[in-house]
């Protein structure tokens, strides 16, 4: 009898040595069974597009991944086999690219997006991706305002968000204001912050710093990076108690190529703008371009303000391995006349067609300021 157990437990000794080493003989095989895809989905001038939706089907697997500020997705652990990548964004044509995930391979897959021109503004705000409280404004909604117009307006149709000018140019910096959730950026008050490519602009009051729109025009705006949450410390900005906007200069493309254009409004708005990029120079390593911008306009009601502005930008990016060098330069030169305003609906109905500005010299003392 004692014989008999000795050899049950010798047997079983090695029956579970056995098993031990089968299973660390196919831990190998179990991870050498998986593959990765990743890659950028970028539009058709070869810019990077962040916010776009990514999902990957097959083989037992419906995945979905957001492209991040670099324009880069990834789905890793994927088993072997066939796969169908799907890339949307709203304004663009989806995508749907075939691909073979093999064993222990890193599938890259590159996605270039077309864009629809046909744009519905209802819907933009929908597709648009909201991760803690934070919005990205990209091209569609870039382009259904327009080109006079400042940066700041691109974000009035964001939830939340209510953008407010002295006319519809929003040349007059005095009564620009803008309103996030209860906070508000006005001639006094700075609660919302605001960053040029992460970079702050100073303040965003009258006094001791400058609006975004001196610093970056809507020819050179990649986008705009919405963050709604209280007191957003991840910002540099001085003024973020009630979030920021952080405002994104346009990467130079891969190719050479010039771009001009002539926006014409009422109340004489005008506007000529050119741009001129590089295309990649010293071996590829390095992108610039180069834009000026005129505009001008007059006051909406009586024409007697007339304000006018050239702006001047570059924009240089060198990469070297894992480093990126990247500047940006901006001059801006304005002749602001300062607009009067209507403080209630009484001042706008006792003269519906007067905004209290007088270009004549009336000779009355409290007149003459208008």
């Amino acid at each position: 009898m004692t014989t008999f157990q000795s050899n049950l437990s010798l047997f079983s000794a090695v029956c579970a040595r056995a098993s031990l080493l089968l299973l660390l003989a196919a831990a190998p095989v179990a991870a050498q069974s998986e593959g990765t895809i990743r890659g950028t989905v970028e539009d058709a001038f070869g810019n990077a597009m962040p916010g776009v939706r990514v999902t990957v089907t097959g083989s037992g697997v419906d995945a979905e991944d957001l492209t991040d500020a670099d324009g880069a997705y990834e789905f890793t652990d994927l088993a072997v086999g066939n796969y169908v990548l799907t890339a949307n964004l709203f304004g663009y044509a989806a995508r749907e690219i075939p691909v073979t995930v093999r064993a222990g391979a890193i599938e890259n897959v590159q996605i270039v997006l077309q864009p629809f021109f046909q744009l519905d503004p209802l819907s933009v705000v929908a597709e648009e991706p909201t991760v803690f409280a934070r919005n990205f404004v990209a091209e569609p909604m870039i382009r259904q305002q327009s080109s006079i117009t400042a940066v700041t307006s691109v974000i009035d149709n964001l939830p939340g968000v209510s953008v407010q000018e002295g006319d519809g140019y929003a040349f007059d910096d005095w009564s620009s204001n803008v309103v996030m959730r209860g906070f508000q950026s006005t001639i006094n008050d700075v609660q919302i912050g605001t960053t040029i490519d992460g970079f702050p602009n100073g303040t965003s009051d009258y006094w001791s710093g400058a609006k975004a729109s001196r610093f970056v025009d809507p020819m050179n705006l990649g986008g705009v990076e919405v963050s709604q949450g209280t007191a957003d410390i991840a910002s540099r900005s001085v003024e973020a108690l009630g979030g920021t906007l952080n405002f994104l200069t346009a990467d130079p493309a891969e190719e050479a190529s010039q771009t001009a254009s002539v926006t014409i409004g009422e109340n004489e708005g005008q506007r000529f703008a050119a741009r001129v990029e590089t295309g990649s120079l010293f071996g590829g390593t390095t992108r610039a371009w180069v834009a000026a911008i005129r505009q001008e306009a007059t006051d909406w009601m009586e024409g007697s303000a007339r304000n006018e502005r050239e702006h001047v930008a570059a924009k240089i990016v060198s990469s070297h391995g894992n480093l990126d060098l990247t500047g940006y330069l901006s001059h801006d030169d304005i002749h602001e006349d300062v607009y009067q305003r209507l403080y209630s609906d009484a001042d706008f109905r006792a003269d519906p067609r007067w905004d209290r500005l007088i270009g004549h010299w009336p000779g009355v003392p409290y007149l003459n300021q208008f």
